[in-house]
């Protein structure tokens, strides 16, 4: 399953759902705790983690992440393993099997964004601002 970075704005107590679904998930709290936005996803893409937020900032980051290596004229684009958006305040037992679901549909990840739709209820993938 899918090795997971949990933000600090997700209930900690979402870590032992997801383990109870097969994934390796790990807090915020435990790892970086009070570290900024970027600090965070900066961890997460070193461990090769799939970043789990309800911070919309990470859209602005994502977005950074993708374009200002291309502006430095960088030929690698460095790699995180993805963000998922999820509302704000979502217990474990709603959390844990949206995330689970994702990725039983093997959606791609790879510096990817995707937020839970409220209307739809699914995932989006967001696609990044243009160059």
């Amino acid at each position: 399953m899918a090795d997971l970075y949990l933000d600090e704005n997700v209930t900690p107590k979402a870590v032992a759902s997801l383990q109870q679904l097969g994934h390796t998930a790990v807090h915020a709290r435990h790892v970086r705790k009070g570290a900024p936005d970027y600090r965070q996803l900066l961890v997460a893409a070193s461990q090769a983690r799939t970043l789990v937020t309800a911070d919309l900032g990470y859209v602005l980051l994502h977005n950074v992440w993708l374009h200002w290596p291309r502006g430095w004229g960088l030929a690698d684009l460095p790699e995180h393993s993805g963000i998922l958006l999820v509302p704000n305040g979502w217990a474990p037992a709603r959390l844990a099997p949206a995330v689970h679901d994702f990725f039983q549909h093997g959606y791609p990840t790879t510096n990817r964004l995707y937020r839970w739709s409220p209307t739809g209820s699914r995932w989006e993938y967001v696609s990044p601002d243009p160059p």
